[in-house]
């Protein structure tokens, strides 16, 4: 197990870069280079820039930042990389029979100015300084940044992709993908059109387990993977999952068995990390030992150790110039991934840069005697301390938030009950004026039903009225003829229309008069006289 994480401000001159959201720090093999891609220098561009860090070798602990700008010769801006930040990074050797010949920054993927994530890969010859185009006859994946890219433990012409997150759809994805340099002609031709562009690299979609069903990480992006050499495997931690209206932050650990492309799910003890995301564009899980990996979680108040023996976490406290948590660094920005030839890498932050190596209790290259280390200890007890008192009153002031916090919520808890009491009673006052309306409603059918038997009542009386006027009305026609034809002694004429008269009295007179009774005798006999006087 290592026994001290140490972290020392390196001073690094040349031409310092700019902070870079989303950028891309990568090491060579060797651990001599820390590269720097792409990001997003300000608030209105994205610059593909590759930007070098090396250690001044005749000047131990001395850094100098270089720019590597293309060369004159580089291919036309078709085939350099689009401006993208958030993208995925490593750099790769070519090799001819057992000499390695150069040195190569591969570019996958990344999110461009429109946000709108791109599929391509480049390749950066770091010697040459010059862009190419890597040529797939047969596709590649599919667009996406904030994945995870790294070389096979088993085979150094292997890069494997996993995961990432796709713009603008908001994609989050799980896909295994290996790209195969091994059949890749780096050399140069004369020809300037066949420079632009590389055959031979071939990516495949790797069909993870023995069936379709078989166990392997949810969709996420911005976790941590790092490449294990001595049990060729690869691990995975952490990162963000769901979809945009439900994600969360998960800490699990998945170890992906390279020869085989399965993967298992860990069930690591002792104080395991909280559910965390990586740091934008940068890699934070370092493989620094035979059987350990190291976790500096952006966001977490310490470091993490695993056993991978055991599979047990444990907390890390990091000496040197800079003994306190990544989280409290202000401007993280980027951290390499770990050189297991230096035994160390770098983190930037704000415009600082710091190394960060490790030391292991058992290392037999280590030959200094055992006093001399224990003096170091000391040194770094000290320094220990003085983080562990920072953390202290840091604690001490976060507990005084929470009571404010408290009591806070205490105050509003008192007002939503009063609101409450005040809504309850307004329930019941409603709740009495709708009995009310209930009740006048009622009453007021009852006034309609009467109304409307009213209605119908009168409309009879009205049509039996209307039926006595039509006959009164043609009783006087009858009577004016009758009269007409008396004066005439027209007397059949008129006997035809006396007949037709007592026709339409007989109804009107059974309708004023009641049954049983008899009408006057008077007019009976004045109306008989009448017709006797009109028959003779």
């Amino acid at each position: 197990m290592a026994s001290c994480v140490r972290a020392e401000l390196l001073t690094a001159g040349g031409h310092t870069p700019t902070i870079r959201e989303g950028g891309s720090l990568a090491v060579t093999p060797d651990g001599e280079k820390f590269i720097l891609f792409g990001g997003d220098p300000s608030e209105s561009s994205f610059t593909p820039v590759v930007t070098a860090v090396t250690e001044n070798p005749s000047t131990p602990g001395e850094w100098m930042w270089k720019a590597l700008p293309a060369t004159a010769e580089s291919p036309s801006p078709s085939t350099r990389p689009p401006m993208v930040s958030f993208a995925s990074a490593v750099v790769t050797g070519s090799t001819a029979g057992q000499q390695q010949q150069g040195l190569y920054l591969i570019v996958f993927g990344g999110v461009g100015r429109d946000r709108v994530s791109v599929g391509e890969t480049y390749a950066f010859d770091l010697n040459q300084r010059h862009w190419r185009r890597l040529f797939f006859p047969h596709g590649g994946p599919p667009p996406r940044h904030n994945s995870g890219l790294c070389i096979s433990p088993l085979n150094d012409s292997e890069v494997l992709l996993f995961g990432g997150i796709s713009d603008p759809e908001r994609l989050r994805r799980s896909d295994l993908w290996s790209l195969d340099l091994s059949k890749v002609d780096w050399s140069y031709d004369r020809i300037p059109s066949q420079c632009d562009s590389i055959g031979g690299a071939v990516w495949r979609k790797v069909k993870v387990g023995s069936s379709s069903t078989a166990l392997r990480p949810s969709p996420r992006d911005k976790f941590a993977m790092a490449s294990h050499q001595p049990s060729g495997s690869i691990y995975l931690f952490g990162g963000k999952t769901g979809v945009d209206w439900d994600t969360s932050l998960s800490n699990q650990l998945w170890r992906l068995d390279c020869s085989t492309y399965e993967w298992e799910l860990l069930e690591a003890k002792g104080a395991s990390p909280p559910p965390c995301r990586g740091a934008d564009g940068s890699s934070w899980l370092w493989s620094i030992g035979d059987s350990e990996l190291l976790l500096l979680p952006k966001d977490a108040a310490s470091l993490y150790t695993l056993d991978l023996n055991n599979h047990y976490w444990c907390r890390v406290l990091m000496s040197g110039d800079v003994c306190r948590a990544l989280s409290q660094l202000e401007g993280l920005w980027a951290i390499s991934p770990y050189s297991t030839a230096k035994r160390r890498g770098l983190i930037l932050f704000d415009n600082s840069v710091a190394s960060i190596s490790t030391e292991d209790d058992e290392d037999p290259v280590k030959v200094a005697p055992p006093r001399e280390k224990r003096q170091a200890m000391v040194v770094q007890d000290d320094a220990m301390i003085r983080d562990a008192e920072e953390q202290m009153m840091k604690s001490k002031k976060e507990v005084l938030a929470l009571a404010e916090d408290m009591a806070a919520l205490g105050a509003d808890r008192g007002r939503l009950i009063a609101e409450l009491e005040s809504m309850r009673r307004q329930a019941e006052l409603d709740r009495r004026s709708i009995r009310e309306a209930r009740s006048r409603i009622q009453t007021l059918d009852e006034d309609v039903r009467n109304a409307e038997n009213l209605l119908k009542d009168s409309e009879g009386r009205e049509a039996e009225l209307r039926g006595r006027v039509a006959r009164r009305g043609k009783l006087d026609d009858l009577l004016r003829k009758l009269c007409g034809m008396i004066a005439d002694e027209r007397w059949n004429e008129a006997k035809t229309v006396a007949t037709e008269a007592q026709k339409l009295l007989k109804p009107s007179c059974g309708a004023n008069v009641p049954m049983g009774t008899r009408a006057p005798a008077t007019t009976g006999g004045r109306r008989a006289g009448s017709s006797g006087r009109a028959t003779r």
